[in-house]
């Protein structure tokens, strides 16, 4: 029963204007995320309330069920998960029975979500420059480390240096284009990212976005040389990289993945500059950038956090003049020293 009614739920088959199947026109990854939400659902009836199973899907959900449901997942998990579950299941059930009222259970999502704790995130006291500054240096020692490699060394050893200097690249074309790390998976040679007479170019269309917006960028000069060293030297020596167009090949001989790039990115964060930073963090410290180069039009910064609100680009305008100021206390102390 659970089967068919999902399938009859998010099949494309259908038409668009047809209540039936109208999920289809969610990206697959949030088709992907009810569908784990909904399987959860399911396990934790069988375990608990397995009688229930065979009753139809849509009687299963009620707000007694659902409390209980919010119980056990508080268990084990954080608010802030326990409220995205159960939109997962919320979803998942009203696309597949939209006839049945559902508002009791939107009642209840609303409440779980506005009990989410702040998250409290400050801006990061870095700007772009340094990150990509400390990527470029990351990708010439592995240069150097090539050049003075013995003869006969192993493919291993060489696979090693590739993947080093593919991460140090991921760094810097992440923060010169802030993208998710959905999309950076999605980069591939010829389509998304080509090569065109002014340079390489990442162009992704806006159903591949979570926005719906199309994600474009035109790499610089200083950035295509290393892009063009990356796929001459260093990306066929990752394992079977030859057999896919994957621009982030991997060691497992396909194109790694949106979490393996995040963590990736973290990892090598924390190797150049000792910061915990993740991927999100490079719309972060872009948007202190751009208020720190450009004040004038940093209103503008807003479409790389994605957040309209002032009130957060105000915190980065803020740390961007806090920043300017301790340079230009930097430049007066220097001066001051030599004086003596």
């Amino acid at each position: 029963m659970d089967r068919a009614a999902f399938a009859n739920a998010f099949d494309r088959s259908h038409d668009v204007f047809d209540d039936q199947g109208r999920g289809a026109r969610l990206k697959p990854s949030t088709r992907d995320s009810i569908r784990y939400g909904y399987r959860r659902w399911l396990g934790w009836l069988s375990s608990r309330h397995p009688a229930l199973l065979a009753a139809p899907p849509e009687t299963r959900a009620s707000p007694e069920m659902i409390r209980a449901f919010v119980a056990h997942l508080r268990e084990t998990c954080s608010p802030r998960t326990v409220a995205s579950q159960i939109g997962r299941l919320h979803d998942g059930l009203r696309f597949m029975f939209p006839a049945r009222g559902w508002t009791w259970f939107k009642a209840i999502k609303t409440r779980l979500e506005r009990a989410v704790p702040a998250a409290g995130r400050k801006p990061i006291e870095i700007t772009s420059q340094r990150l990509i500054d400390a990527s470029l240096a990351r990708m010439d020692a592995v240069d150097l480390a090539l050049a003075t490699t013995v003869p006969g060394v192993s493919r291993k050893h060489l696979q090693a240096l590739a993947l080093r200097y593919r991460d140090a690249l991921l760094v810097a074309i992440a923060t010169f284009s802030p993208l998710r790390r959905t999309n950076l998976s999605q980069l591939e040679l010829g389509t998304t990212f080509r090569r065109e007479p002014s340079g390489w170019v990442i162009r992704i269309p806006g159903d591949l976005v979570k926005n719906g917006e199309p994600a474009e960028a035109d790499l610089e000069d200083w950035l295509n040389i290393h892009v063009d060293r990356y796929l001459a030297v260093y990306r066929p020596l990752i394992f079977a990289s030859q057999h896919h167009q994957g621009l982030w090949a991997s060691a497992r001989g396909r194109p790694a993945t949106g979490d393996a790039l995040y963590n990736a990115f973290q990892a090598e964060a924390k190797a150049s500059l000792g910061l915990h930073l993740t991927l999100h963090d490079t719309r972060r410290i872009g948007v202190t950038t751009w208020a720190v180069h450009d004040p004038v039009n940093a209103a503008g910064a807003r479409d790389l956090l994605g957040d309209r609100s002032d009130r957060i680009l105000a915190q980065h305008y803020n740390l961007a003049s806090g920043i300017q100021a301790s340079r230009n206390m930097a430049k007066v102390i220097g001066s001051l020293k030599g004086c003596k």
